[in-house]
């Protein structure tokens, strides 16, 4: 059985999902978010590899967002598809 992951990565990999999808995250932006994500917090999101690797790190040390939700969608899609050092991520 894998491992359970964090609400955090679980709103990180439905941003991704979401973006790959449909082009953008308006739809989960727009949902209330759960309690424990509602205040305003600086995040980073680190994306790796299969072999641990990294893939994209993108996050800030002050809060932009109204919530820490909406900052872990930010800094998620900005890790996946904005991070200069790696081309952006495809569904390929």
């Amino acid at each position: 059985m894998g491992k359970q992951k964090s609400i955090y990565t679980q709103i990180a990999f439905s941003a991704i999902k979401e973006m790959l999808n449909t082009g953008g995250t308006y739809e989960l932006e727009s949902m209330e978010p759960p309690k424990e994500l509602r205040d305003k917090r600086a995040c980073f999101v680190t994306l790796k590899n299969s072999d641990n690797s990294l893939r994209g790190c993108i996050g800030t040390l002050v809060p932009y967002q109204s919530s820490l939700m909406v900052e872990i969608i930010r800094n998620a899609i900005s890790s996946a598809f904005h991070d200069s050092r790696f081309s952006p991520l495809t569904t390929s």
